[in-house]
């Protein structure tokens, strides 16, 4: 099992090449908006617990 520095590290890295995919769509649909924002949030989650 990966230590919680490890797993920060990737959690981090997996939320900025995220943020990232958005820049590539000029205008995306609602639909898109809205589960692009909801992966984010789960990203953001994540991270935030495992920080402490």
């Amino acid at each position: 099992m990966k230590s919680k520095k490890e797993q920060l590290e990737e959690l981090e890295k997996e939320y900025e090449k995220h943020l990232k995919s958005l820049d590539n769509e000029t205008l995306p649909s609602l639909k898109k908006q809205q589960k692009f924002v909801k992966i984010a949030k789960e990203l953001e989650e994540k991270i935030k617990i495992l920080k402490g």
